[in-house]
């Protein structure tokens, strides 16, 4: 996500702890969870690289600066080619309204499931029923990784 987006990530973080705490083992990329405090962008970026590889989930939070900032680019490159390999599901998370429905984005179930940017409370009562839509939904997406996973 954008640092602009931090707000954001914040609230997906609080509405997607109960399905963390369901699924032990579950690997959710976030690009800035591996930030610790004083390390120099280096170290970030390989630390950063190394997480990603090992995600099964890998969530992008949509918005216009997401989408036009060349260095979180990269890493929408490096998800696409796990992604693309079978090693993660790519979810992106429509924050506010942008261009979303160009590629890489139209290749990948975008949440809300409405399509309606997280934002828009014209369309949503407020913010909490939109996340209540994504962590359901990213719920279904689980499940579905778990069964590919383990089939009967």
């Amino acid at each position: 996500y954008s640092e602009q987006d931090r707000d954001s990530a914040e609230a997906l973080q609080r509405f997607i702890k109960p399905l963390i705490r369901n699924h032990k083992g579950l690997r959710i990329w976030d690009r800035h969870a591996t930030m610790l405090a004083g390390m120099e962008r280096s170290k970030h970026e390989i630390q950063n690289s190394k997480e990603l590889s090992k995600a099964d989930i890998i969530i992008f939070l949509l918005s216009a600066v997401f989408i036009s900032d060349d260095h979180l680019w990269e890493d929408v490159k490096k998800a696409i080619k796990l992604f693309e390999e079978n090693e993660a599901r790519i979810v992106p998370i429509l924050l506010r309204t942008c261009l979303w429905n160009y590629p890489p984005w139209n290749n990948f179930q975008i949440l809300p499931s409405e399509k309606m940017p997280i934002a828009d409370l014209d369309y949503w009562k407020d913010s909490e029923v939109a996340w209540n839509n994504v962590i359901e939904n990213l719920g279904s997406i689980i499940a579905e990784i778990k069964e590919s996973r383990n089939p009967t």
